[in-house]
């Protein structure tokens, strides 16, 4: 039976309704196409990109600086080919072809004549892998979303959102940061994703697909105002936790929610 929250709930659209929601990108070969950053050979950064692992993934902010790379065979937004990467960079190219034994046998893809042995299986497009966004690891134990506003990394596997359609994106997605990391967002979603040992939850996009959440035109301009003030603030000082408990209830009052109802989802209020 549903519960009464459930039940409050599903009068919300859901999250898709207003961000686009992906996967990150699939190499087939993490250990060749994700590389140390001091591996990149000189000259040939253009087709390496940052790699933000989900181990380094916090809540609200993206770290400055990762330490790995991925490779990333597009130059200005257009995929390159065998012929362009061998001409332009050399070095890359040696560096694949030294593994081509293990790229192309490790891989159906790659045996079955759908991929040529060099490229990454799905790198996803850079006009979705680099804008900004929000990310967030694939297994969680508790709400780990933050916001690449540079659209500077690339993830893998793990999902990615950004908003469904054209207008404030920066402010749209301030405000889907602070309603994914609160408590009625992680309550929704320890309560439909599948679960892992140790209490993880996987989340899978149709997972977030399914999540409930507030329509921010239906926000009152103080409340957003306060809002957005404050994801701001936790994005500079992510561990503050009294700034994090705040915009917890800011949201919580945004959904509507009883005080019964806050202690159902485990706040403390």
């Amino acid at each position: 039976a549903q519960s009464d929250l459930n039940r409050k709930l599903q009068h919300f659209s859901r999250l898709n309704a207003y961000l686009t929601i992906r996967e990150g990108f699939v190499s087939g070969a993490d250990d060749i196409f994700i590389l140390q950053r001091d591996l990149v050979p000189p000259g040939e950064e253009e087709v390496y990109k940052p790699f933000l692992s989900d181990r380094e993934m916090e809540r609200y902010a993206v770290p400055a600086q990762t330490t790995r790379v991925v490779f990333y065979p597009y130059v200005d937004g257009a995929k390159l080919d065998a012929a362009e990467l061998q001409r332009r960079f050399r070095q890359t190219w040696r560096y694949l072809e030294s593994h081509q034994k293990a790229l192309t046998e490790n891989r159906a893809a790659v045996r079955k004549g759908h991929l040529a042995w060099w490229c990454p299986e799905r790198p996803r497009s850079p006009e979705n892998m680099f804008r900004p966004k929000l990310v967030s690891p694939h297994l969680i134990l508790t709400p780990r979303f933050s916001l690449d506003a540079g659209g500077r990394y690339a993830v893998s596997h793990s999902p990615l959102m950004y908003p469904a359609g054209a207008g404030a994106e920066l402010e749209l997605l301030r405000f889907f940061l602070a309603v994914l990391n609160s408590s009625v967002c992680y309550w929704q979603i320890a309560n439909t994703s599948h679960k892992y040992s140790r209490g993880y939850a996987m989340l899978e996009n149709k997972t977030l697909k399914r999540v409930h959440v507030p329509d921010p035109a239906n926000v009152r301009m103080a409340t957003m105002k306060k809002l957005q003030g404050y994801v701001r603030e936790l994005i500079e000082q992510p561990d503050n936790g009294e700034l994090d408990r705040k915009l917890d209830r800011i949201v919580a009052d945004i959904y509507g929610l009883t005080k019964s109802e806050r202690a159902e989802i485990g706040m403390d209020d």
